[in-house]
């Protein structure tokens, strides 16, 4: 189960197109029985977390915040989404704003399953996953 919260004004979110795509990535995954928060934010909120929790004082696309002590948690954790920056990013790639919001989604919900992106072997495994599961929703070549 995916609840979705809307935290900003700047662009408006389909919201219900996305909890439906991200509801048919958990099933993908078999994680269906699962609970997640997706936040979507402004660059500025999202910069304060960034800074906050990651010492880090500059805005970024998505963090994921892991919950669950274990993996019989029903709750597996929070994403939270710049939507400014999917906005700011699919125009500058030539996609579509909704599609940049499920890759964002898609690549916190990585995280939260355990997924790393530091190292490049890591990081190309993960590409792959997201490039997967936005192909099984219909998007393509969207990295």
């Amino acid at each position: 189960m995916i609840e979705i919260t809307n935290h900003q004004t700047k662009t408006e979110i389909p919201l219900k197109e996305i909890k439906n795509e991200f509801e048919r990535v958990m099933e993908k995954l078999e994680i269906q029985d699962k609970e997640i928060s997706l936040v979507f934010v402004d660059n500025q909120e999202i910069q304060g977390l960034h800074q906050q929790f990651l010492g880090i004082n500059e805005d970024t696309d998505v963090l994921s915040f892991p919950l669950a002590d274990n993996p019989e948690d029903p709750f597996l954790g929070e994403i939270v989404v710049s939507a400014e920056k999917a906005e700011e990013e699919a125009k500058s790639r030539g996609h579509s704003f909704k599609e940049e919001l499920l890759l964002y989604s898609i690549h916190g919900l990585l995280h939260l399953l355990g997924y790393d992106d530091h190292k490049e072997e890591d990081r190309k495994e993960m590409e792959e996953t997201q490039l997967s599961l936005l192909r099984f929703l219909g998007y393509q070549n969207i990295l």
